[in-house]
Formats: structure tokens, sequence, C-alpha cells
């Protein structure tokens, strides 16, 4: 459990991650700036992935490395390395906070409503220093129900 805090406290200050935090106002930022559209219109995840992969690999902490964005349809994915952790590090528990975390960053993040309002389902594959897979989690628009953000 000590990781998975780690991990959070560390990536909510970027993202708080992978997002009320910097960097997911950034992404979500970003993403309105380069591709503005309004609800109901199709959000292109693939040019998004490509424009915000520019900027990556970047440490969003000493701990986390976002490595690429990956844009599919009706998703768009986040690949992050855990620098100094592996899979065994993480407890079931750990993972189910991480998952609480972003379904509460991505249904409550004002710049990320764009892909919310737009049906788009926000994933985040962590991988270990090892390469190894540890999770994904995904975020879909219907999992944000009255955690929705009102504008």
């Amino acid at each position: 459990m000590k990781v998975i805090w780690k991990i959070i406290g560390v990536i909510g200050l970027l993202i708080a991650i992978s997002l009320s935090g910097a960097v997911g106002r950034w992404i979500g930022k970003a993403s309105v700036d380069v591709f503005p559209v309004e609800a109901g219109e199709v959000v292109d995840t693939q040019r998004i992935a490509k424009v915000l992969n520019k900027n990556f690999p970047m440490m969003t902490n000493p701990e986390t490395r976002i490595d690429s964005a990956i844009g599919l349809s009706k998703e768009l994915l986040f690949k992050y390395t855990l620098i100094n952790h592996t899979a065994a590090d993480l407890t079931t528990q750990d993972v189910n906070e991480l998952g609480k975390f972003y379904l509460n960053t991505v249904c409550t993040t004002k710049e990320l409503q764009l892909f919310v309002k737009n049906g788009i389902t926000i994933s985040y594959a962590y991988f270990g220093k090892d390469g190894k897979p540890i999770t994904v989690i995904s975020v879909k628009p219907s999992q944000c129900g009255s955690k929705r953000r009102a504008d």
C-alpha cells in the first residue's frame, strides 16, 4: 500500500495524472486547443495521440514515466512505466486504489470532459521497470454518471 500512495502522491502532482493535476489538464487543454470539437462530434484520438507523443517520454515524477499515448477507436491509452517498481511490488489493493483515483480524476477534471462527453474511454497501462505489464485501468464515460463535472 505504501508504494501506491507514493505513486499517487507524486502522480497527483502530475495527473491529479495520467489527471486532475498538471498533466491531465495539459493533455485535455492540448487536445481542445489543437483539436477543438463540440460535444457529439468525432474526436480523432489518433491525431491527439500523435501530438501528445511529441512530448513523450517524459518523467511525471521521480517514480513514473509517461512513455506514449495511443489513439484507438473511442479510446485514448497512456502507457506508463514505474521506473523503480515491478508488478510484484504492488498489491491488488494498490491497483484498486489507483483505479478509484483515475475514475474520480477522469470524471471530475474539467479538461478531460472533452473525452467523457464524446464517449472516449481513457486508459492507463502501467509497466514495471522490467518492462512487464502491471495493470491497465480504463475509465469509460458511462462510469462517470453523477460524478461527471458540470460545466
